[in-house]
This record gives structure tokens, C-alpha cells and sequence, in this order.
């Protein structure tokens, strides 16, 4: 069985849980699941978007026209996803409306699309509980019994799921849903009363994993790096917060409260001082792990650059969580390519499950080898979310290989094993032979893949037929400045041709330096900067097989769908200040104050005073500070006496904001700061700030005052 659901709404209406309701149904079912969510904006008024995958998926990705059911919690966002939507699929739609636009109508017969209009807001309403719409959703989409989906399991579900005092009006919402009446306008605008709605792909029940011997939790990617660390004994944990890497402490607290462990666990005042106090811990013997987003290793850089020459007596793991695309970031600066410049070993895990496993054994190799090693994350992998399995801490059975993908969590290769505290290889390079696979060798095409790249890769050739006659070589490790491991030389030397499929950088491309036999990022066959997304790759794969003469499929997509939502006027949701934010009041009497200013800006959520008009720059943390000190003497030089204000907020202030201001002090500048105090690191998640007198584990700690500085 394979189920791709696309669950999509804005900020606060529940998106999130109903994606979490369906794949906890699913894996209680024994269903494989995993989750995709895009939910950086939803505070503030933004678009939702959660992709569910049940079956043998390797990637949370959804593509183009794959998705089996839309089920969207307001209309506008139902048209903004409509391409989602494959052929003979459905979607309920959360509206007031019992009737959709003509144009859309006429689209959905002619793609045999069913569209379900039930208002559930109103339902939620009559029962007294407006904030379990979501609710009734669900209880709708349970009367068609998809899958796993049926009336009794998505109950269960939510009974277990939600908080004690919500579980009775949400099951009761949820009964009202199912009861509901829908209206299809794809079907005449006849009420629909099915009682079971059979997708037209496979329906059998897969059987559960025997093989799993220990406990399963669905969590987020950064709880499973989270878990791993703890399970593998980590003594020491720093970390300052930044999208997409803010869960991992909060992770380890948890963790080490339930296994009643002894791990210091603590927020930093900024990267640096983050990665030198692991440091210390693993100099003196301790296991220690820090973490931060792709950019925050550029602050941590000059110790982290010196680190390698020294001998650990412990261990010391770097978790370092990239941003493709950008989401969330300034760049999409990829760790990979520092790593590999200064020779530190560096694990790009594919999905949550192996990044628990990575985080493991990277202590355990730290350890043995006395010198630091790097987890990279992405935001892909990091929010993606999976049933983990959980283990007692130093019991871990942790199996991470890197071959030739043969199917399921086949890979015929080498690999590395870590069993308790038991470290050794599993197997050995001398042992690869590329003959015991199972694909025919030499080929006219294979493919090289790392991370969230190589999980969409095999989900791509699959989708495209090509699973006996393109072969995949996953890697896991790179080994720094040392030459690929020669699995992968032989793999190359195999083939007629190579793709390489990464993220961001050519790191692999470069490692494997096989000059013109390469499809890549450096000749153009693969996008040179950006997210290799589920339709880039399925884009980028189509071409490069039908050029070597083995493509099977292609996918066109229908551009009818585009020209239907031509008479739709989708509202844009650009980020924005969250609804009753002091920011607004703040930006709002400084641009009265100096309506003429040049208003230098930093990072955090008041970066979005851009859309007030009272932020005007914005480079990286306490950037801000010393533009404002660049323009003085700028405008100072010419003569021209133009206002200048600047903003940063409480978090950033502490993180980089006191050098420069020193610095222009010192040199007598002359413009205004505006220090924007939250009392807390507002953007990331509300983590404290040394000012908030509260330690990472909720404990009292001693605090900072801004005034006082």
C-alpha cells in the first residue's frame, strides 16, 4: 500500500495535529509513515503544509500530481496546492461554500477528481469548540475508511493524541464529522454518503516489522539525532537555537528526564561559546555534543577550524543543520564542504531513523578515533518525522551502511555496526564487491546520492520504473580530505555514466572527480544552487536517462490546472509580524520619529519590520550594529545629515550585538539603537536568553540585565 496525503491549512488551525493524528493511526496500523512539514511562517498568518507518505517511501516529499488526497483547513490554501493532486484522487475542503468556481469544477471532472465541501468550522461551532475544526475534518475523511484510515483507528488515535481536557470535545467534533453530509460540486453537487472510498492503487495491509525488538516513537528528525546522543552516553550538551536545529537540547532534556540520567544540557549565548565549552568537556574525557544551523558554524568557525589538530580524550560530535533552498536562513551554505576542506569526518543521514543511528555512532567513532566528527542535518531531514526505534541508553543497535541500494534498508556495502558499546566495522572495503549486486554491471547509467537527496532519488525511480536498471550508490560518510572510499571508486569506474544527486554544494561531484562522465551541479544537469525538491529531482532524472536512451516514463505535467486558477485570486501570505506583536507599535513610532531614517536591521523575527518599511538591511547577527556605524561616517564624510536607527533584539544583543557597539562607542558614532526585548529568544521557540533568568532545563540561573550593560 502506498498513500501520499497532502494536509494543508494556515497557522492555528490544526494542520499540524491532524497530520500527526493520520500518522499515528497509520503506524499503529503497522504502516510505514513518514512526514514532511513546512510550518516556519504559521505564527504568523502563513501558509501550513504537511505531507504524509504511508508505504515503502524512502523520502517525505510529495511531487507534482502524486498526491492521493487533499485535505485542506481554509478553501484558498486547497487552490494554492490544487497541483498536488493526481488524477483520480480527492480532496475535503474546509468551506462555507457549497459550490467551488465553474473553471475548477470543470477541472476536477476532467482529471476525475472528487472534492468533498463540508464546513466544519460551523460543526465545530454547534459543539461549542471552534478550535477543533480540524476535528471535524478528520471525522469526515474517516467515513471513506482509506488504508489504515478507518472510523475506530483515527478515534483511538486522537483519544491518545490530544490533551485531557480537549479529548472529549475533539472526539466529539470528530463524530459530528463523520456524520456530516459533504457536498461534491465535481459530482453534480450531489450529496455524498460513501461509506468507503477505494483508492485506485493497492489496498492490501502490510504486515508489522517482527523484526523490531525494541520501542517505536514518532518524533521530528532533531528528536532522533536527540535520542541517539543520549543512547550513546553523551556526559555534555550546548547548543544556542537557530532554525533548523532548536529542537535537539530541548530533545536531550527530555530524553535524559525519562532515562533519569546526569547530561548537562544547556543554551549558549551564542555558537562559539556553544562549541568551545563541548570542547572543554571533551578535552577533560567527557562525551559532548553541540549544536547549531549551517550559519552558526560560521561564528563557531575559528575554534572549530583548530579543534582537529587536537587529541580528544573524549568525544566531540558537531550537529550542524543545513537550510537548502533557503527556508529559514541568509544561505544555504552547505557544512559538507567545510568539513571535507579541513578533513573532519562528517555524516549526512537521509531521513530521522538514520540520523538517530548517525548521531550514535558518530560519538562511538569520535571516541575511538579521538577527533571531532560532524552530523549534518537539513531542514528535510531535521522536520521530517518517523517512527524511531528507541533503545535503553548504551543498548543502540545501530547498522548504518553506505553501497549500492538494493531495496527496503538494503545496501550491499560497507558498512559500520555499533551494538551496545561495542564498536568494530561491519565488513570491510576489501570486502565490496560490486559484483554481488544485484544489478547488471557495468551499466550505462548510475547514480551517487547523499542525505535527503538520495531518500527523493529512490522514491523518483521507483515512481519512474527504473528500480532494475538504474543503481544507486548511497553514501553516508565522507571521510574529510581523504580519498573516497573505494566501493565508491569501483562503483564509478563500473559505469558509463554517473549522476550526482546533493545538496548544496559539489562535494560528492568533486570527491569522485571523474571528469566529463559526470551529470552534476558543475556542467548543469542539476540545478547550481537551490533544494533539490521531489519535482527537481524527477525533472533532472527524466533528462539525464532519456539522453543516455534507458528512460521509461515521463511525467508531463497538466498545465490545465494552472490555467483553471487563473480566475482565482489566491491571496499571498508573506511572512509577517504575529498578530498583536509589540514589534508593530515599536517599528510603527520609529518610522514616525524619523520618517527619513536609513533603519539598519539583524536577524530575528523584527527582520520582517521590512514589510513596515523600517528595516532596511539586513546581513547577520550584529551586522546591524555596525552598519549603522558605516553609515554615520558615510553620511558624515558627504554632508549628509540623514537620521540613522537601527534594531536588533534581546537574544541577538547577547549573541553579537556588544562588540560593536563598544566599537562605536568607543569611536563616537552617532545614531539610535532600538534593543527589541522579548525576554526571551523570541523567533526559534521562546528558548531563554542569559537575561531571562532561566536555565535551558526550565531550572533557575542567574540573569543578565540589558539595562545594566
Amino acid at each position: 500500500m502506498r498513500i501520499e496525503i497532502v494536509c494543508t491549512g494556515i497557522g492555528g488551525r490544526g494542520v499540524l495535529l491532524a497530520s500527526t493524528v493520520l500518522m499515528e493511526a497509520a503506524v499503529r496500523a503497522g504502516c510505514h509513515t513518514i512526514v514532511s512539514d513546512e510550518y516556519g511562517m504559521s505564527q504568523r498568518g502563513g501558509s501550513v503544509v504537511s505531507l504524509v507518505k504511508i508505504g515503502e517511501f524512502r523520502s517525505p516529499l510529495i511531487g507534482r500530481e502524486n498526491a492521493d488526497i487533499l485535505l485542506t483547513f481554509e478553501e484558498s490554501e486547497f487552490y494554492r496546492n490544487l497541483a498536488f493532486l493526481k488524477k483520480g484522487g480527492f480532496a475535503i475542503i474546509n468551506t462555507s461554500k457549497n459550490f467551488l468556481p465553474e473553471g475548477i469544477q470543470a477541472l476536477l471532472k476532467s482529471r476525475n477528481i472528487d472534492a468533498f465541501l463540508i464546513n466544519a468550522d460551523s460543526i465545530a461551532m454547534d459543539k461549542q469548540a471552534i478550535q477543533a475544526s480540524n476535528m471535524a475534518l478528520l471525522g469526515h475523511f474517516s467515513r471513506l475508511s482509506v488504508g489504515p484510515f478507518t472510523f475506530q483507528n483515527i478515534r483511538d488515535t486522537i483519544r491518545e493524541r490530544t490533551k485531557g481536557k480537549f479529548v472529549e470535545k475533539n472526539l466529539e467534533v470528530f463524530d459530528a464529522g463523520y456524520k456530516y453530509e459533504a457536498t461534491s460540486p465535481a459530482m453534480d453537487n450531489r450529496m455524498v454518503s460513501q461509506e468507503s472510498y477505494i483508492l485506485k492503487n493497492e489496498t492490501t495491509m502490510p504486515q508489522r516489522d517482527a523484526n523490531n525488538n525494541g520501542d517505536t516513537r514518532v518524533m521530528i528528525g532533531n528528536y532522533a539525532i536527540a535520542r541517539g546522543l543520549v543512547e550513546a552516553g553523551i556526559d555534555f550538551a550546548a547548543a544556542y537555537p537557530g532554525t533548523p536545529s532548536s529542537e535537539i537540547i530541548p530533545g536531550i532534556i527530555e530524553f535524559n528526564k525519562r532515562e533519569r540520567g546526569h547530561i548537562h544540557a544547556e543554551w549558549s549565548t551564542n555558537e562559539r561559546c556553544a562549541f568551545e565549552a563541548a570542547f572543554g568537556a571533551a578535552s577533560a574525557g567527557k562525551k559532548a555534543a553541540c549544536m547549531m544551523k549551517q550559519v552558526g558554524l560560521n561564528v563557531a568557525f575559528p575554534p572549530f577550524l583548530h579543534s582537529r589538530e587536537k587529541i580528544l580524550k573524549g568525544a566531540l560530535v558537531i550537529v550542524s543543520c543545513d537550510d537548502p533552498g533557503p527556508q529559514s536562513s541568509q544561505t544555504e551554505q552547505d557544512t559538507r564542504l567545510i568539513a571535507t576542506l579541513y578533513g573532519v569526518p562528517v555524516f549526512d543521514p537521509a531521513s530521522p531513523k538514520e540520523a538517530a543511528d548517525a548521531a550514535y555512532y558518530a560519538i562511538q567513532y569520535s571516541y575511538e578515533r579521538k577527533t571531532p566528527v560532524i552530523v549534518r542535518s537539513t531542514h528535510r531531514v531535521s522536520h521530517a518525522r518517523e517512527a524511531v526505534p528507541i533503545f535503553p541508553p548504551g543498548r543502540r543497535k545501530a547498522i548504518i551502511s553506505e553501497g549500492i541500494y538494493e531495496g527496503g534498508d538494503k545496501v550491499q556495502g560497507s558498512g559500520f555496526r555499533v551494538q551496545g558499546s561495542r564498536f568494530k566495522v561491519q565488513g570491510s572495503e576489501s570486502q565490496f564487491k560490486i559484483q554481488n549486486s544485484k544489478f547488471k554491471i557495468p551499466a550505462k547509467l548510475g547514480m551517487i546520492a547523499s542525505g535527503m537527496s538520495f531518500s527523493i532519488a529512490v522514491d523518483v525511480i521507483s515512481e519512474l520504473g527504473l528500480e532494475s536498471i538504474v543503481p544507486v550508490y548511497k553514501v553516508l560518510k565522507i571521510p574529510g580530505l581523504r580519498p573516497p572510499a573505494s566501493g565508491l571508486n569501483e562503483f564509478v569506474n563500473s559505469m558509463d555514466s554517473i549522476l550526482v544527486l546533493e545538496e548544496t554544494d559539489s562535494v560528492l561531484e568533486a570527491l569522485i572527480d571523474c571528469g566529463g562522465k559526470v551529470f552534476g551541479r558543475q556542467n548543469g544537469y542539476v540545478p547550481s544552487a537551490g533544494e533539490l525538491t521531489y519535482d527537481v529531482v524527477r525533472d533532472v532524472i527524466e533528462k539525464v536517462t532519456a539522453k543516455m536512451g534507458i528512460g521509461k516514463t515521463i511525467f508531463t505535467p497538466d498545465l490545465a490546472i494552472e490555467e483553471s486558477l487563473k480566475e482565482i485570486h489566491v491571496p499571498p501570505r508573506p511572512p509577517k509580524l504575529c498578530a498583536g506583536c509589540p514589534h508593530r507599535a515599536t517599528f510603527y513610532a520609529m518610522k514616525c520619529a524619523y520618517p527619513d531614517a536609513v533603519f539598519p536591521g539583524d536577524i530575528g523575527c523584527y527582520t520582517l519590520g521590512t514589510t513596515m518599511g523600517a528595516v532596511d538591511t539586513c546581513i547577520d547577527m550584529g551586522g546591524g550594529v555596525n552598519l549603522a556605524s558605516g553609515f554615520y561616517d558615510t553620511f558624515n564624510q558627504d554632508g549628509t545629515p540623514i537620521p540613522i536607527m537601527a534594531s536588533i533584539g534581546d537574544s541577538t544583543f547577547f549573541h553579537a550585538c556588544q562588540e560593536p557597539l563598544y566599537d562605536a562607542v568607543k569611536k563616537r558614532k552617532r545614531f539610535v539603537l532600538v534593543i527589541m526585548d522579548n525576554a526571551t529568544t523570541a523567533m526559534t521557540g521562546m528558548q531563554p536568553t542569559p537575561q531571562s533568568g532561566i536555565a535551558a532545563d526550565g531550572s533557575q540561573a542567574s540573569s543578565i540585565k540589558i539595562e545594566d550593560i
